[in-house]
């Protein structure tokens, strides 16, 4: 339950009311720091600042530059970056500590630790035990501590401001390490030895430069190649064409020899002579040649058939040839056309075309090789022009370079002159434009800034203060925070508060009033007797009356309730205040009988607030059945309402059998022949964790109503408390929230 303070959810009304609560606390803390803080602004000792502006000109050798020198040997940089870069290494320069052990050997170190030493209240002096080097590295960083280096975002000067608590000192510490800062500036520059060291450097690059010169003068002639450029470009130009005449005759070429071949295949084909003229009806004299034959082979057969047989070999070869010759005849005409032959033109004609095409093809084959061989012949003197190219180009390199260091080390040189020109005549390119000023009001400490931040760290540190006890608080201040608990808030009512109006009370029949002389935690009655005012239109009274009714309605939804026990977890939390209240609210606006019983037997009061004396009977003596209950029922000045004070004690303690009976059950017996009398019954119980009588009437009686005293009661407490009323299975209507303080003024608790 203790965290749960941490998941509360607050609203403006409640921080406001928080901060309203706890003001005391919040102006305490102010105070407290406003006054820590003027204490130590004003033990403080005033310090001092003085101040000096130096222009810084861009460029060490702007100083005295040799206008001879070309642009092409200084660099051009950016004028935003060498401004940075020349800012940054003047202000390293101007914190270094080997300026400032220069100028505090000067001023002396025991001198600067005496003026702003470790203990500037005391000004000790350093301990005797620290060597010189000690106190020499002591003054040079307290000397630092005081030293501030600034320069503007735009603009070449430098801010040098020193602190001391003697403005004469400020000033002459300060004008001191200006005058350091001009000699140790040129020292830091000087190049020592390098002036010789960059003219021989320069004198031996420049004879480089030269010989190179003259070696690429002589190549170029040599090679007898000035233009290379245009030469390889003309001669590139010359190669296209030839390698493109080239392609020309070659396609020419090959076109020439398709031709040819294709005239030698014609030619092939083509006859060599042709027919020129035909006689038709010209006799065949072959085909009379052969007639002739067969008539000598026929009659050459007649006569050797005289001779041979017709099978013998002679007769039958011969018959052959004469059947032979008979198909020959048969074959040949006897008539025939006659022809004529001469040369075929068309193939002279394409003879001649060949013989025309292969002479051209010779020539253009000559033409191909001689080409080719001029090809060559430019490719070559191509390649010789790149590799004089190359040459060339290395040669340039390594003269550029040459050039390029020869430059550079001119320009040291000439760096090294000016240099040794400026530490001779002590120039440079720093000017005191504002001499160290002597200040006449003290730089801090700022007594009004001061003031103002310890006001608001002190308001500050108290509201967080004052947020972080109300969060860690598990105190009970809000009716939603019982709610919480498992409680019915009935009401909260608020704090008890005396007035001064007197309240006419007709006297008790016995002499005494009704009204207590002071109740428990009232101040003293003055001037007659004091009460709460009961005036309708008192705020108090109205809150009563919410909460009776708000009773009644919860008796009545959760049955016919008509004895009630008030108590609360301690002592003083004002149940019996609200008991007397509530029963006289019943009593008078009701018009209902009520009876009013203490219950607190260990620590009675009622008897005093309505001027009862214990020496009479009373609950005590009705418990342990001394009395009966018309002797210790008391009637009170209202109407309708009847009271049983605690009854004689007996040193502040109930009787045994008085408990007894409480556990026993007989006041079960008393409460129900009670009830038959009276509409209402309520017992001014005692704390629940201090008594357990409270809880033995807890269980016999119709419902419990548990009083909180606001800002007081603990969280874990009340839960407590519920936790052993459940234990005993007591009927809780719900809680009163007593004696709540609203710290937020009205006008501000309405806007919220």
């Amino acid at each position: 339950m203790a965290n749960d303070a941490f998941r509360r959810k607050y609203t403006m009304r409640d921080v406001a009311g928080a901060l309203f609560r706890r003001k005391g606390l919040i102006f305490g803390v102010a105070a407290f720091c406003t006054l820590a803080v003027a204490g130590v602004t004003f033990l403080v000792p005033p310090v001092y600042k003085s101040s000096a502006t130096m222009l810084l000109r861009l460029g060490r050798e702007s100083v005295a530059m040799d206008p001879s020198m070309s642009a092409e040997i200084n660099p051009v940089l950016s004028l935003g970056q060498a401004r940075d870069a020349e800012m940054k290494t003047e202000m390293e320069i101007l914190r270094s500590e080997d300026l400032a052990a220069i100028v505090v050997r000067e001023l002396g170190p025991e001198r600067v630790l005496r003026e702003f030493g470790p203990d500037q209240v005391l000004h000790k002096p350093p301990p005797a035990s620290m060597s010189k080097s000690e106190v020499l590295g002591l003054a040079v960083r307290e000397f630092l501590k005081r030293l501030e280096v600034g320069a503007p975002v735009q603009g070449n000067t430098l801010l040098v401001t020193y602190e001391a608590e003697d403005p004469n000192f400020a000033r002459y510490a300060l004008s001191i390490f200006l005058d350091r800062y001009r000699d140790y500036h040129a020292e830091v520059y000087r190049s020592g030895g390098s002036s010789v060291f960059f003219e021989q450097q320069t004198h031996a690059l420049r004879d480089e430069v030269n010989a190179l010169e003259q070696q690429l003068s002589e190549y170029k002639r040599e090679t007898n190649t000035a233009d290379l450029e245009g030469e390889r470009a003309l001669l590139m130009e010359r190669l296209k064409e030839a390698r493109a005449k080239l392609d020309e005759v070659g396609n020419s070429l090959d076109s020439s020899i398709s031709k040819v071949d294709f005239l030698g295949r014609t030619l092939a084909e083509l006859p060599r002579e042709v027919v020129t003229g035909r006689v038709e009806g010209v006799a065949n004299s072959a085909s009379e040649a052969m007639r002739a034959k067969l008539f000598e082979l026929r009659v050459r057969y007649q006569e050797m058939r005289s001779k041979y047989y017709d099978d013998s070999l002679p007769m039958v070869s011969l018959k052959r040839e004469i059947e032979e010759a008979e198909r020959m005849v048969a074959q040949e005409e006897p008539y025939h056309a006659q022809k004529s032959f001469g040369l075929n033109a068309v193939r002279e004609e394409i003879r001649g075309q060949l013989l025309a095409e292969q002479a051209q093809e010779k020539a253009l084959g000559v033409q191909k090789a001689g080409l080719a061989t001029q090809i060559d012949a430019m490719e070559w003197q191509l390649r010789r022009i790149i590799e004089a190219e190359r040459s060339l180009r290395s040669m340039e390199r390594e003269r550029n370079i040459k050039e390029e260091n020869y430059r550079k080390y001119a320009q040291l040189a000439e760096q090294a002159r000016i240099d040794s020109a400026l530490v001779d005549k002590r120039i440079s390119n720093l000017s005191v434009i504002q001499a160290p000023s002597l200040p006449m009001k003290p730089y801090k400490p700022k007594k009004a800034l001061n003031l103002a931040m310890g006001l608001f760290v002190g308001l500050f540190g108290g509201l967080t203060l004052a947020m972080l006890m109300e969060i860690m608080d598990q105190r009970l201040s809000r009716p939603e925070e019982l709610a919480a608990l498992g409680v019915t808030a009935l009401a909260a009512l608020p704090k008890f508060r005396y007035v001064s109006d007197r309240i006419s009370i007709e006297s008790h029949p016995t002499g005494k009033s009704m009204l207590p002389d002071s109740p428990r935690g009232a101040p003293p009655a003055v001037a007659g007797k004091r009460l709460p005012a009961t005036v309708a239109q008192m705020p108090l009274l109205r809150s009563f009356r919410v909460l009776t009714d708000r009773v009644l309605v919860k008796s009545l939804k959760e049955g016919d309730h008509k004895s009630l026990l008030f108590t609360s977890s301690n002592a003083g939390e004002g149940v019996t205040f609200i008991a007397t209240r509530i029963a006289n609210l019943l009593a008078s606006g009701c018009r209902e009988r009520v009876l009013l019983i203490d219950g607190d037997v260990h620590s009675p009061s009622l008897h005093s607030f309505f001027g009862f004396s214990l020496d009479t009977p009373g609950f005590i003596d009705l418990a342990s059945g001394k009395a009966e209950l018309a002797d210790v029922v008391r009637r009170s000045l209202i109407p309708g309402l009847d009271i049983i004070h605690a009854g004689q004690s007996n040193n502040g303690h109930m009787h045994m059998p008085s408990f007894q009976m409480l556990q026993a059950g007989g006041m079960s017996k008393l409460l129900k022949v009670l009830e038959g009398r009276y509409d209402h019954i309520l017992i001014d119980g005692a704390p629940v964790q201090e008594n357990s009588s409270a809880l033995c009437l807890s269980k016999i009686v119709d419902g419990v109503v548990l009083v909180v005293e606001a800002e007081k009661t603990r969280r874990q407490v009340v839960q407590h408390t519920l936790d052993l009323l459940s234990g005993v299975n007591a009927k809780v209507l719900g809680g009163v929230l007593n004696k709540r303080n609203f710290h937020l003024p009205r006008w501000l608790y309405q806007r919220l």
